[in-house]
């Protein structure tokens, strides 16, 4: 962004959704992270080995660290629908941005769940907002039909798994594009207001509200 500041404005903004929604979507400590991981990888993969998924482990690790991240080598996941609604909440409030960070901060970093109550009001304390407030807002039905209703339109579009950036809610880029591509995207979409060729869409009706 910084490369293209004199040229756009840029307005980011992080929607919901759900890559383990088989998960239960109640107060609890989740399951084991990298045991279910695994099992994920050997339904979908069969194919792949142990120590192939070892490889892939190993160099997203160091792709964290190389910029000064850290990967959380286990910990535990859990039904991310509540956190999805925090973020809700953190836009709502003018605190997009500090929402985002603390929840992947707590599940990426600290390899927390995030279907741990504690969690959560942790989550929603590191974005500033006070526990009693994010108490109040979690034992509420809000933000519930907009991130339900966004999860699946996005699910509908295409998308199976993230990151996906889409420009201008018509251009995604699946997985963890190459800064270049990502450039040339945007110098495309200021020169001419579309990036071409496409993006590949998973689904031909592709749609990003």
């Amino acid at each position: 962004m910084k490369a293209f500041s004199s040229d756009a404005d840029f307005l980011v903004r992080f929607h919901p959704y759900q890559i383990f929604p088989q998960l239960e979507r109640k107060p609890g400590p989740g399951v084991e992270k990298m045991p279910f991981y695994e099992d994920i990888a050997a339904k979908r993969r069969p194919d792949e080995t142990a120590s192939d998924r070892a490889i892939k482990r190993s160099a997203l690790e160091d792709c964290w660290r190389k910029e000064n991240l850290h990967l959380a080598p286990g910990g535990r996941v859990g039904n991310s629908f509540d956190a999805q609604r925090l973020i809700w909440f953190g836009r709502l409030c003018g605190k997009e941005n500090e929402m985002v960070e603390s929840v992947m901060l707590a599940h990426h970093t600290d390899g927390k769940c995030l279907t741990d109550p504690g969690v959560l009001l942790d989550i929603a304390e590191c974005a500033g907002f006070a526990r009693d407030e994010a108490t109040t807002f979690l034992n509420s039905q809000r933000g519930c039909a907009d991130v339900a209703s966004k999860t699946l339109s996005y699910f509908n579009s295409g998308i199976t798994a993230t990151p996906v950036i889409v420009f201008d809610n018509r251009f995604p880029f699946y997985g963890a594009p190459d800064v270049a591509d990502l450039k040339n995207g945007v110098e495309q979409l200021l020169e001419t207001g579309e990036i071409d060729p496409p993006v590949p869409s998973r689904n031909n009706s592709a749609n990003f509200p």
